[in-house]
């Protein structure tokens, strides 16, 4: 409840979010209404051991964060962010990934990395005095953004119709679904599946 008043969240919106994660059966129901066109035994395919996984350490901090490391999040960051710099010929340099600095984060006492509400607390008072207040204690956290709805509203008509002929959605999914309901479905489910298509296209994949 603390953390409502550093964070964008409402307490409301902050307890649901704390639920959904905290109890995979909320979790799975919810992917389930949400993708209601993916045919059942495709949907049955998540991994929901992953899942029920990280629902047992979300209540535990530093099993969390070692899953998180291991497996939930860094890989993927790291994947992106190891294509991206290798596309543009750019070395790049992951300061906070630095094995000491690491062990260090997981090491220290749990107050010190969440404290009256604030998170990253260590590392906020580190810099407090060094950066201007609006970053350093900002409450609206800005990870990867990108301006998707201005991209892909250019492209939409592209994507339907990449999606309206792809043979592999049309097998894992209801397709006339996807498009009877295409306004309603969220920004980065129509990324996806239009990418799905795409390398089927590009690749000369069959559905088999």
């Amino acid at each position: 409840f603390k953390s409502s008043d550093n964070s964008k969240l409402s307490r409301k919106e902050l307890l649901v979010y704390y639920l959904y994660f905290l109890y995979p059966a909320i979790r799975l129901k919810h992917l389930k209404n949400k993708f209601t066109f993916i045919r059942k035994e495709y949907f049955n395919m998540i991994d929901k051991a992953s899942i029920r996984e990280s629902a047992d350490k979300y209540s535990d901090l530093e099993k969390l964060q070692q899953s998180e490391l291991s497996k939930i999040q860094l890989p993927h960051l790291l994947k992106y962010e190891d294509r991206n710099s290798m596309h543009h010929s750019v070395e790049s340099r992951l300061p906070f990934i630095d094995y000491r600095l690491v062990e260090t984060a997981l090491s220290i006492n749990n107050s010190f990395k969440i404290k009256d509400g604030w998170t990253k607390y260590l590392l906020r008072r580190s810099v407090d005095g060094l950066l201007p207040d609006e970053i350093t204690w900002r409450t609206k956290k800005i990870g990867f953004e990108a301006p998707e709805q201005k991209w892909l509203f250019e492209i939409e008509p592209i994507m339907v119709k990449q999606i309206s002929r792809s043979e592999i959605i049309g097998k894992i999914s209801d397709k006339s679904a996807i498009l009877g309901k295409y306004e309603k479905i969220d920004l980065r489910t129509k990324w996806r599946l239009y990418n799905i298509a795409k390398w089927e296209e590009v690749f000369n994949v069959t559905a088999g």
